[in-house]
């Protein structure tokens, strides 16, 4: 992500350049960080959390069984302000930072909810359920209005994230999505499938559908959306969509 004239990247390199930040009109390094066991092919998210503006990234432990963790970093300096690994399960998502200081993480096998709290000088990190509502996939989990949607296998879900219960599941198979106003565009990974559906927490509720690509070609990019346009690819093509108030 870019921010206040820096660019900030997790790429993985060796010793303390596991995330950098770098000046955005000329690629000067402006600080490195280690802080984490490994990096991960996720992508590092700014975030207002206890307070500090800071920087959060997925981590996985280097010794096995591999399992992934959470690490922030404050923005301004890279300096560590907190980390947590937790007790079973990795994935590559990107965290998912929600209202009230907490952060979602999706694992190949369920979705972790944690709260950050000041405490001084130091922020502590409270675990407040992990369950298999959701699992990760190409693209991470949306936010709206107190709910999360995603994928749990060929499962579309709606949970509630106070309390991690699921509203309501529809099954269309794997994809991806990403939040559009008050609407979800959904891209299926292998059917050339766009749908968009109602961010709502009141059932399934479908808008329109349109086969956009060829089937069988597998979609590993979520779609996106610019210009009253919505963008979607595959391994065989790219193709562009023009949106129309209904």
């Amino acid at each position: 992500f870019a921010e206040n004239g820096r660019v900030v990247l997790q790429p993985g390199g060796p010793d303390d350049h596991r995330v950098v930040a770098l000046d955005a009109r000329n690629g000067d390094l402006i600080w490195s960080a280690k802080g984490v066991e490994r990096a991960n092919y996720s992508s590092p998210v700014a975030a207002e959390i206890a307070g500090v503006r800071q920087v959060v990234v997925h981590h996985v432990t280097v010794t096995p069984p591999q399992r992934s963790g959470l690490t922030g970093f404050r923005l301004e300096d890279g300096a560590m302000l907190w980390s947590r690994t937790f007790e079973a399960n990795a994935s590559t998502e990107t965290p998912l930072v929600l209202p009230g200081d907490r952060v979602l993480l999706a694992t190949w096998n369920d979705a972790k909810l944690a709260r950050l709290k000041r405490e001084g000088e130091q922020v502590a990190v409270e675990s407040l359920w992990a369950k298999p509502v959701l699992r990760s996939r190409i693209s991470p989990p949306v936010y709206k209005d107190g709910h999360v949607y995603g994928f749990n296998g060929d499962d579309l879900v709606c949970v509630r994230v106070e309390t991690g219960d699921v509203v309501w599941k529809e099954r269309m198979y794997a994809g991806s999505l990403i939040l559009v106003d008050d609407a979800l565009v959904i891209l299926s990974a292998s059917a050339g499938v766009l749908r968009v559906v109602d961010a709502t927490p009141n059932g399934f509720r479908e808008r329109t559908q349109l086969e956009v690509l060829n089937r069988g070609a597998q979609t590993e990019t979520p779609p996106s959306f610019a210009a009253g346009m919505i963008f979607v690819r595959n391994d065989e093509e790219i193709v562009a969509i023009s949106v129309s108030p209904s």
